[in-house]
Formats: structure tokens, sequence, C-alpha cells
């Protein structure tokens, strides 16, 4: 009753609302759902500048670009974030009716302190992920990192963590510029178990939604940032209200509602729904995109094997198909999911000369660069194996370079049929693409897949 606010018409209000626990954390984020979600919504905004420019420096393995981009995506992202996390902490307060006022004030409090608490951390956090990446190379990972990396990583995070836990809040509740080390101290002494948990409750749920990705993309969107913010208001208010000075906010006590208002079921009904059909709304289409990404999750399948071949002209669909059916035969399954599938990734780069299309070069050679930095295939099919040697030749084994048809297995496959321009009536078998082509195994590969594919 308390969770959809029908206690003020039911028994006029005599039920108190829950004071604390998962209780106190839902009927908040029900009485401000549509404020914490304008919030996320613009939080968002302020996060993609850093997410992108950190994962662009890890896929090209740019230590400059990720500090860069970590530096200057923090900054903007702790200002975006303080006003999220003072919205969380004014819901449990006075609520966040008017919430993008709320939300100009918090911004307008102390901005240069949060870019630069968001600037540090964002440099840290890009340069813990960036030699994160380089040990997992030179302790042989295979472009995952191994156990005492992962350690070392989650390690890092969690001060990071804690770090935020302290330092936002103490922007929000305070009178702006930086918060005073006694103010700091204070706070850690008031409440340490409570900002440790807040601390882990967000490092949690990030770590979740990078887990996810990039399902999590679009949940993000709607759900990506109030949660963890509001979870952390909670757990840290108490120590913020022993610490700081908090009545500027205006705390507004609940609703009137006289008692025996004499109203039936069906009016009762009618005032709910005409008082919460926003929030009806807003929940019914996060389930929706809670459920599609569920069930893009669920069905996804990790291909056991991917193979990338890299040539001037795009594979026929036909051939494409053919081969990836006939190479998940070959190769079985190899991650004991229960299924063989096989990936053939197609990339359209021209090394040498001018390319017959610049989009599909553009394109290509992003894919090429990003498969070659994430260790995802483990042959390439070269064209041009003496261009691709002399930009990649650290990524694959380039000491014995053969064809296609010098692997008795591979050109057994059945690669399908394709027809030319020319001369659409006649089919052509799809080995006559495969048969010029290199044949180069990727340095990450494993051994038990080349193994099947060269023998």
């Amino acid at each position: 009753m308390d969770l959809f606010g029908l206690n003020r018409f039911m028994d006029g209000g005599r039920n108190p609302p829950p004071r604390s626990g998962p209780g106190l954390w839902l009927q908040t984020l029900w009485d401000n759902l549509g404020g914490l979600l304008g919030g996320n919504a613009l939080t968002f905004a302020g996060f993609l500048p850093l997410a992108l420019g950190v994962s662009l420096g890890l896929m090209y393995e740019s230590l400059w670009i990720t500090l860069l981009a970590g530096a200057a995506g923090g900054a903007l992202a702790g200002v975006f974030w303080a006003p999220m996390l003072s919205l969380a902490l004014q819901a449990f307060r006075c609520g966040t009716r008017g919430w993008f006022a709320r939300w100009r004030q918090a911004v307008r409090k102390a901005p240069v302190p949060a870019a630069l608490a968001g600037a540090v951390l964002g440099l840290l956090a890009g340069g813990f992920l960036q030699v994160g990446a380089l040990l997992a190379q030179l302790l042989g990972g295979g472009g995952r990192p191994p156990l005492p990396v992962w350690a070392v990583l989650c390690a890092d995070f969690l001060l990071l963590s804690l770090a935020a836990a302290v330092l936002f809040p103490a922007l929000c509740a305070g009178e702006g510029g930086r918060p005073a080390p006694r103010h700091l101290a204070a706070l850690i002494l008031a409440a340490p178990w409570r900002i440790c948990a807040a601390a882990l409750a967000g490092l949690a749920w990030f770590a979740l939604g990078a887990a996810l990705f990039p399902v999590s993309v679009p949940l993000a969107l709607a759900a990506g940032f109030w949660p963890a913010a509001l979870l952390t208001a909670q757990l840290v208010l108490p120590g913020l209200e022993a610490v700081f000075d908090l009545s500027g906010w205006d705390v507004q006590g609940p609703d009137p509602a006289p008692a025996g208002d004499g109203l039936t079921p069906a009016q009762r009904g009618e005032i709910w729904w005409r008082r919460r059909w926003p929030a009806v709304v807003i929940l019914t289409a996060c389930a929706g995109l809670l459920l599609w990404g569920g069930r893009l999750l669920l069905d996804a399948r990790e291909p056991d094997l991917q193979i990338a071949v890299v040539h001037a002209q795009p594979l026929p669909d036909g051939v494409r198909g053919a081969l990836e059916r006939s190479l998940a035969g070959l190769v079985g399954d190899l991650n004991g999911d229960g299924a063989a599938l096989v990936q053939v990734n197609d990339y359209t780069v021209v090394f040498d000369g001018a390319p017959g299309d610049a989009d599909l070069q553009t394109a290509g050679a992003t894919l090429l660069l990003t498969d070659l930095a994430m260790g995802d295939s483990a042959l390439f099919l070269v064209e041009d194996p003496g261009g691709f040697l002399a930009r990649y030749a650290d990524k694959v084994d380039g000491t014995a370079p053969a064809r296609w048809a010098d692997y008795p297995a591979l050109a057994a496959l059945d690669a399908g049929s394709w027809s030319a321009l020319d001369d659409m009536e006649t089919d052509l078998p799809g080995q006559s693409l495969l048969e010029p082509l290199t044949v180069l195994p990727a340095r990450a590969a494993q051994p038990e897949a080349l193994d099947a594919l060269l023998g």
C-alpha cells in the first residue's frame, strides 16, 4: 500500500511510510520516479564522452588517448554525477518536484570541484584499465586478464569507488567549493560501514553494466545511474546529516489527506490513476526494455571460432553462410555451450592502391583493427599478405604463410556458390574465391582451434 501510494486514500494517512531498508528505497523511488529518470538521461549524456574516449584508447592500445579521455571525459562526468546524486539525496528529504531546477542548482553549486574530482577519478580509471590490458598481454591472457590482473583491477577500482562515495556526497551537501578535509574525515568516521557498502554497491552495479555490454547501453538510458545514486544516497545520508547542515533543503511533509473521505473504490482508483499514470507508463517502458535486453542476452551465443577474410571485394552472402556452416561442422563445439557456431568476419580493406569504395574501406579498416586488438579471429585469410604483414606482423604468425588451397581440410569445405555480374546464370564454386587467399594464424588463437582447421 505504501509503495503504490494507496494508503492516503485507504486509511487517511494513518499507516506510516517505511523508515528504512528496501521499503524506504522503493517508496522513495516511486514517489520521485520522474525526476530520477530525467536526471538519469542527463547523466547518461554526460558519461558518453568518458566511455567512448576510454574505449577508443583501449581499442587502439594508446595510453595517451586513454589518459586524455579519462581526464577530460571524467571531468564532464563528474559535473553530471554530482547533481544526479544530489537529486537522489533530496528524494529522501524533500522530494524531487521541479527536478530540473534542482538539477541546475546542483550543477551551479560546485562545478569546479566536481569536475576536478571526476577528472582525477577518470584519469586513474583509464590508467588502471590500460595497465591491466598491458599486463594481460604480458602474462599471455589472450585479451582477457588472468586472475592476478583481475584482483589488482578490482582492488584499484574499489579504492576509486570509495573515494567517489566520500567526495561527491560531500560536494552535494556542502556549501560549495572544495570540501574541507575535516568534513571528509568526519563523514568517514560518522558512517564508515555505510560508505564502504555504498562503494561496493556502486562498483557492483557499474561492473554489471560493463559485463552486459552492449545490451546494457540502451538500458543505461533508463536505468543506468539512478539505482546506484539512490542506494548511495540512502546509505550515506545519515552520515551527511551528522556532519553537514542540510536545512537548506526544504523538507516537505506528507500530503494532507482527510480521514474518512467517503470515496468509493472506483473513485479511489480513478484518483490513483490520474496521479500515477506517468509512472505506470515509464515503468512499463522500462520493463519492456529489460525484457528485450534479457532476451537478446539469453539468445546470444558466443561463437566457438571466428575467422577474418581481408580482401578487396566483399564475400557473397551465399559463400559466407555456407562457409560458416561447414566450418562449424569441422571444428565442433569448442566452448561447450551445446552448439557449434563459427563466425566469418568479412573486412573490405585495400592496403596498397585506391579502394573501390571509400566507405567500405573505412569500415573494414576500423573493424579489422578492433578485431586484432581484441584477439577475436583465430585465422586471417588475406588477399595481400605483404601489405597485411607490413602493418600487423606482431598480431599473426607469418613465419610460414600458406594458401587456403594448401590445407586439405579447408580446401574440402563446402563454400557454396556465387555468380558473377556479367554471367548471372553460371554458378561458380565458392572455393574459387578462397583458394588464392593466404592463411595467417593469429598469435592469440587457441591451439585446439588451429589443430581442427589446419591439421
